[in-house]
């Protein structure tokens, strides 16, 4: 492309606005990842096997490289960077309609154990998630992956999720429930949990 330029010739310039440049090669950008999905785990202790768990648990994501298209990429997400804004985004990737709590350490090792991630190397591979107020879907937001970062596993991201149909199930479990009173104090059992189990 031919460009036109005032060459030695007079101007109104000052040194400070002389220009300056970061050049870079072709093969020196970021690699460009993709995410190609999330699931919420839980650790199964009966089983002794960590298995997907809806609407709760340690946040894990497949990622997949768009330039070198090598092989997918599984990790945790660091949540220090988590509000409501990301946690509502990220339950809603996930199939749910809001967030209803999130956070890292203690809760995480309730769901995931950390013995467990570094016994079989699970990275982490998402860092410093942020979303702007415009943002309608996870995907829209910034984030470091598969960078350098300084998170720790006691850090990685759990959610927990809410679905409207979760909400009306909760609903309907509450309204099968029977009051007794025992000498004048109330206790409210809920039938729902007693179905096939009663002997009377």
């Amino acid at each position: 492309m031919e460009c036109e330029a005032n060459i030695m010739e007079k101007h109104d310039c000052s040194k400070k606005q002389n220009l300056w440049l970061k050049c870079s090669d072709e093969e020196e950008k970021k690699l460009d990842w993709d995410l190609v999905s999330a699931t919420l785990y839980k650790y199964d202790p009966g089983s002794g096997e960590v298995r997907p768990n809806r609407g709760e648990g340690l946040l894990a994501v497949t990622l997949t490289d768009l330039i070198h298209e090598e092989m997918d990429v599984q990790g945790t997400v660091c949540g220090t960077s988590f509000n409501y804004q990301e946690a509502n985004l990220a339950c809603k990737y996930l199939g749910h309609d809001y967030v209803k709590d999130w956070g890292t350490y203690p809760q995480n090792s309730n769901y995931v154990p950390e013995w467990m991630l570094e016994e079989y190397g699970i990275p982490i591979v998402v860092d410093g998630v942020r979303c702007d107020e415009n943002a309608s879907s996870i995907k829209d937001c910034d984030a470091n992956i598969m960078e350098a970062h300084k998170c720790s596993r006691k850090e990685n991201l759990w959610l927990k999720c809410i679905s409207e149909d979760d909400e009306e199930e909760e609903e309907e479990e509450e309204e099968q429930g029977i009051e007794l009173e025992f000498g004048g104090a109330k206790l409210k059992l809920n039938l729902s949990k007693f179905r096939g189990k009663l002997l009377f």
